[in-house]
């Protein structure tokens, strides 16, 4: 039988070595768990005894960890295991926390009695710690480094192996750190890493020549102030370079300067003609000398070449080093026949590799970093611009860095942070000013010319790539991408995005480029990562989909002369030359991070440009001639059009709402949980999910993107320890609840899942499932199956307003209420996760058997079980169920009651309500401590500090239960802002029933004025309007010192009232209600229960029309209020406004004034009464101070604001009514009357004269008529 290793082994001893690392890793953290109880001193023994083989674990743990390695190549990719690092480095970490508790309880040692007197010697002082710098391949540096750690580390007689070889490994960088990379982290490969690194970095030649360039290139004194540097500087390099162990340093110096002065393909010829020799590593003055007789009588056999020299006002690139030396243009001649194939000349070879090939083109050198650049060309002798062999002083060439315009570095070794290689300088070059001009833009410009102007012998070619782009199930496809810096946004095509069945997003980004059509909406969104195919690099995009990003690039085929001429290049597309449709374009977001520098060939040719995808082709480039070619122009933005669409709505009219019938499909979910529910004999409710079709729904397969977003995640919980122990013990809390438990038959779909962080919260992370996600886009998602159900939670502004009509209040919240309804067994398989609480052990499928967060029908199922508590156990709670009913908003419960008695009585039934269905209440708070009297502490609200005083949310809104008001956090608002974050300072102000309704709609005012100036939503503000907001910003704090009273009533004899108010400016519109309470004591109460704001539309409208665009809005607030009012039985509503106008209008009878205003009367006149509406004064309407807006220092002395008029608190026979005098002026917005009038027309004359010949004859007649008449 073969002992041959197949793949089929390898996989199965894999999963053995696997299970192995894991049983030690599970062995130390036995051990380490047992750390916090060393006390005990049974315990201590027990962990001494156990942790006596941690040294043999580790050897059997690197074993196992090698082999790993090993058996990895046998495998597929898919199927190796990787994270070798991650895992050594978890293990060392436990390995090291044991050997550290062994060190802290070692026993004492025992102390012999003293038999011989013994000689003591002097201890050595306190000194501080040493540091070992990190080193990072500067040659000069090493001699120091390698001091140190020998004295510290690497002759340190109690440290093993591989403790030394990984303090070897934590203080290399750059360089220094790759030159052992190779080597496996294994104590026995300590030794040949270290000696590697002796050898590379202890080159006396390397580091002589180093120090010699620095003394030859010191830059001469110009002053006598400057004669320190000379000590500092170059006196340092000298004494250095004495130091550096050559014997003869003035042959050195010699040699070292003769080599200088000879060219590049003679000096590297001299160094391989020297390594050749065997001689001794640094070599003499007459060895340089000799080869450059010898290469002399060389040269002087070889056949005469002509150069002919040409004056061109060109500059042409010299083929070694890609920069150009002088403004000629040489053309070579010699007599070797054309159709002989020349081959590349030795000379051309790269001094990093030796190959056939230029350093700009080595990829040895392009994988490297830029500081590992910078080492390299120093080590090398290059230049820093040109990489020619001459120092950066000395070096003639024009060009510049293409990113940042500097002539003192070459584009290779640009970075964006300016941060200077080790032992080199860079100058900082401000980058040149760019001009940029506001192009309209259309995706793609076609642009074609005409036949007649002329035929294409020329096309540019854009930069097209070749990467690999894995799909949701793994398997990587090749797509073909276009690199445009011209592009705002990135874009797949939706055929690439359905082959790839990617997740997609909503998107509210438009498009547009060149071109006068408007912007075009995109389909979506979607995430993917783009692999380069010639190397590990790789990138996150987050792409918009549109239908299609171009036509075929290159428009015309590429002629076969260009072909030939990069057929030895390795291009990132090759296939560059084919006109082929481009599936996925990356614009500048990610440009700089792509491209590397670039190289022209031939004028008129294209040049390669090396991107991390691999060279691009681009460029001016020859075509085959065409009559009609198509262009392309990609100079894309994204237009925000609909976030200002959105923004219109602040400043849009009121418009008439109309109540929608309820959805059938609400009415088929209703009926499906009262057809499928039940209760266990605990009480616990058990639902269905309500599917949208009889038949259950096919989802797909999605266990590949489901094992790729646990990895994800398990990457985040290395970075964020504190994220991994929440959303740990999270998942961990549903396992101990019994909420999730290991699937017996895991299902081909699973939900991913994610954690969301909430510092206000209870809990602070919260996991949350992503039902939503599809495994293909031809099958729907879970949600997408599911019906959503009716809304079910009460209205927040009820519940703050009943909140404030208890003398004694209530707060708790519902524990876990999703989790406190169970899902059917039969619907378990659709809320299965792929989860482990270690990435060594092996991942596993659970099953969630309780209601989900993020599932589309979670919210109705949890309301809706309440609402059944209610009607099958209210009867015997009849106040709770009333609670239960009215006042819970989600899982928060804000009721009250008369007396102290009466609410420990409520707490109690609420308690036990619950405890029917198997929910708990937690979070109990109080306006009167006896209520809590017996909690535990656990179970009570811990409140917030505010100021002076301790507060507590309720929905929103801080709550001081000592002094029962309420009181307003204000968070520091930015002093220099943009037209977005307005807006978002804006949606920072929570203020749900309008109590700074006057603030709030300041802010607005502002941000409509902003909005006129056609700003974009990133510029600065200007100056006029940046004074007024810094003004305000500083006039915020003042909103602390407001204290709104919670309890708005007292005893009262006579019902409650309501008290309404409008105005208009036009600037905004405001609607006000009060509640006004006249006591038994006769005290009488106005306080402020609900107001409402809007800013006036920015299209011209007369102020009647606003001011009954107000007062419609104070009929609505009025009819929002009818449950209070039925709570409260209020009878008396008074509703106030100072415009005759509009007073005019609700008295007119609506079918005489014009659709505007007669919709509006309608609507008010169904709510209200034409006899509740009354005129007030401008100067005592406290709408007024809200259409207006003011600071908030003004809101809080404004008393009229916060209860109304004086006049409230007079007798209501003295207050202001509606004028009965008659108008003079005539009612506005009257339909034109119309008249209608009966005209009879007399046609008898007419048709008597017709009926004559001629008037004459019709005249005798008419005198015979009259003669008869009279006689």
């Amino acid at each position: 039988m073969s002992n041959k290793l197949t793949a089929a082994k390898a996989k199965m001893e894999l999963a053995v070595q696997q299970t192995k690392l894991a049983r030690f890793q599970a062995k130390l953290q036995t051990l380490v768990a047992i750390i916090p109880e060393l006390a005990d001193a049974n315990k201590l023994k027990n962990f001494q005894i156990r942790a006596a083989g941690i040294d043999s674990t580790h050897l059997d743990f690197q074993a196992a960890l090698n082999r790993i390695l090993e058996l990895n190549q046998y495998v597929e990719e898919e199927e190796q295991i990787t994270g070798d690092i991650e895992q050594s480095q978890a293990f060392e970490d436990l390995l090291y926390q044991i050997k550290e508790a062994l060190l802290d309880h070692a026993p004492a040692p025992v102390q012999a009695p003293p038999a011989e007197p013994v000689t003591t010697t002097k201890g050595k002082p306190n000194l501080p710690c040493i540091n070992i710098p990190t080193f990072d391949g500067t040659y000069e540096h090493f001699a120091t480094f390698k001091s140190l750690f020998d004295a510290l580390v690497h002759t340190h007689p109690t440290l093993t192996d591989i403790e030394k070889y990984s303090y070897l490994r934590s203080l290399l960088i750059g360089t220094a750190l790759s030159s052992i990379q190779s080597f496996p982290f294994t104590e026995q490969q300590y030794l040949p890493a270290y000696q590697t690194l002796v050898r590379r970095f202890s080159n006396k030649r390397v580091i002589a020549n180093n120090l010699c360039a620095k003394i030859f290139n010191c830059k001469p004194m110009t002053h006598e102030g400057q004669l320190p540097m000379f000590i500092d500087i170059f006196n340092v390099h000298v004494e250095a370079f004495k130091s550096a162990g050559v014997l003869n340093q003035g042959d050195f110096l010699l040699t070292f300067q003769a080599l200088r002065l000879l060219d590049p393909v003679s000096r590297q010829a001299f160094e391989d003609t020297f390594k050749n020799a065997g001689k001794s590593d640094i070599p003499m003055y007459k060895d340089v000398l000799k080869f450059v007789q010898d290469r002399v009588s060389v040269t002087e056999m070889m056949p005469v070449t002509n150069m002919k020299v040409v004056p061109s006002s060109k500059p042409v690139v010299p083929k070694f080093y890609g920069q150009s030396n002088s403004n000629i243009k040489r053309t070579l001649v010699t007599n070797v026949t054309p159709s002989v194939p020349r081959t590349r000349q030795t000379g051309n070879s790269c001094p990093l590799c030796n190959k056939d090939h230029r350093i700009i083109e080595c990829n040895q050198f392009r994988a490297m970093s830029v500081p590992e650049r910078y080492n390299a060309l120093r080590d090398k002798h290059l230049c820093f611009s040109c990489f020619g062999p001459h120092s950066r002083s000395m070096c003639s060439s024009k060009f510049a860095c293409r990113s940042c315009a500097s002539k003192s570095h070459h584009t290779m070794l640009h970075t964006d942070t300016a941060v200077s290689a080790p032992g080199i300088t860079i100058p900082t070059v401000e980058p040149l000013p760019s001009s940029s001009r506001n192009l309209p833009s259309s995706l793609s410009g076609n642009a074609i010319p005409n036949p007649s102007d002329n035929t294409l012998s020329q096309q540019v070619l854009l930069g097209t790539a070749l990467v690999s782009i894995a799909d949701v199930f793994g398997r990587h496809h090749d797509v073909r991408i276009l690199i445009d810096p011209g592009s705002m946004i990135n874009i797949v095509t939706q055929s690439l995005r359905d082959k790839l069945c990617l997740p997609t997003r909503p998107s509210s980004i438009r498009v547009s480029g060149i071109g006068s059509g408007p912007p075009q909406p995109t389909n979506g969104s979607v995430m993917c990562k783009v692999n380069s195919k010639h190397n590990d690099f790789s990138i996150n995009v987050d792409a918009v989909i549109l239908p299609q990003i171009a036509s075929n690039i290159p428009s015309l085929p590429v002629t076969q002369d260009v072909i030939k001429r990069l057929a030895s290049v390795k291009l990132a597309d090759p296939d560059f030359y084919h006109p082929a449709t481009v599936q996925m374009l990356i614009g500048a977001q990610y440009y700089a991070e792509i491209m590397q520098s670039t190289e022209p060939i031939v004028p008129g040719h294209p040049s390669l440009v090396p991107s991390q995808f691999g060279t691009l082709a681009l460029g001016i480039s020859p075509a085959s001639s065409s009559p009609c070619a198509t262009h392309h122009s990609f100079f894309i933005s994204e237009s925000e059009s609909d976030l200002s669409n959105q923004l219109r709505k602040f400043w849009e009219m009121e418009e008439v709402q109309v109540k929608i019938p309820m959805d059938p499909e609400d009415v088929q979910c209703e009926q499906h949980f009262v057809d499928t529910h039940y209760r266990e004999p605990n009480g616990v409710y058990v639902v269905r999910l309500p599917f949208r079709d009889e038949t259950p729904p096919d989802l797909g397969n999605n266990i590949a993107a489901a094992t790729d977003r646990l990895l994800k995640l398990e990457r985040r919980f290395e970075k964020q320890p504190d994220f991994k122990n929440l959303y740990h013990a999270n998942l961990q809390d549903y396992v101990d609840s019994g909420h999730m438990t290991l699937a017996k038959t895991p299902a081909s779909y699973s939900l991913t899942h994610h954690g969301v962080l909430k510092q206000s919260s209870t809990t602070r992370l919260r996991v949350v499932f992503n039902p939503a996600e599809k495994s293909h886009s031809s099958l729907p998602s879970l949600n997408e199956s599911l019906l959503i159900g009716p809304k079910l939670q009460n209205n927040i502004n009820d519940i703050i307003l009943n909140f404030r009509c208890h003398p004694i209040v209530l707060l708790a919240d519902i524990k876990q209420m999703y989790r406190g309804v169970k899902l059917d067994p039969r619907d378990w398989k659709y809320q299965q996760i792929l989860w482990r609480f270690s990435p060594y052990e092996p991942i596993q499928t659970y099953e969630i058997n309780r209601v989900c967060f993020g599932v589309s029908s979670s919210p109705f199922h949890a309301l809706r079980v309440i609402k059944q508590l209610i009607k099958d156990e209210g009867d015997r709670f009849p106040a709770a169920a009333q609670v239960l009913d009215t006042d819970v908003y989600i899982d928060d419960v804000c009721t009250g009651a008369s007396s102290v008695d009466e609410a420990c009585q409520l707490r109690a039934d609420l308690s036990a309500l619950l405890g029917k269905a198997g929910f708990e209440l937690r979070k109990w708070s109080s306006s009167h401590p006896s209520v809590l009297a017996g909690l535990d502490v656990d179970l009570l609200e811990k409140p917030h500090k505010f100021g002076d005083a301790e507060t507590i949310q309720v929905l929103g809104i801080q709550w001081d239960s000592k002094e029962d008001v309420f009181c307003y956090q204000v968070e520091t608002l930015s002093d220099c802002l943009t037209k977005r974050q307005v807006l978002s300072q804006i949606a920072r102000m929570y203020d749900l029933p309008g109590f700074l309704g006057p603030v709030v709609i300041w802010m607005k005012i502002l941000l409509q004025q902003v909005w006129l100036q056609g700003l974009g939503w990133d510029d600065p503000l200007p100056s006029d309007m940046l004074d007024q907001w810094n003004k305000f910003v500083s006039d915020m704090p003042c909103l602390r010192e407001l204290k709104i009273p919670r309890y708005i009533l007292d005893t009262y004899v006579y019902p409650p009232e309501l008290i309404g108010f409008s105005d208009a400016s036009s600037s905004a519109m405001a609607a006000v209600v009060y509640l006004r309470v006249v006591c038994s004591d006769q005290r009488v109460l106005v306080n402020l229960i609900r107001a409402k704001t809007k800013v006036a539309p920015v299209k011209p409208v007369t102020i009647p029309r606003l001011e009954l665009t107000a007062s419609y809005m104070l009929a609505l607030l009025v009819e929002s209020l009818q449950p209070f009012r039925e709570q409260l039985r209020i009878e008396t509503i008074k509703l106030f406004t100072d415009s005759m106008v509009v007073l005019s209008w609700l008295r007119t009878p609506p079918h005489l004034l014009k659709v505007f205003v007669a919709n509006r009367v309608v609507k008010i006149l169904d709510v209200t009464l034409p006899t509740q509406w009354s005129h007030v004064p401008t100067t005592e309407n406290p709408a007024d101070i809200a259409s207006r807006g003011c600071f908030p220092s003004h809101l809080v002395q404004h008393d009229m604001w916060w209860h109304g008029p004086p006049f409230l608190l007079d007798d209501p026979a003295s207050w202001p009514k509606c004028p009965q005098v008659v108008p003079t002026e005539p009612v506005p917005e009257l339909k034109s009357p119309v008249v209608s009038a009966h005209v009879t027309i007399d046609n008898c004359g007419t048709a008597f004269l017709e009926r004559f010949s001629s008037f004459t004859r019709a005249q005798r007649v008419i005198a015979w008529i009259l003669r008869f008449k009279q006689n």
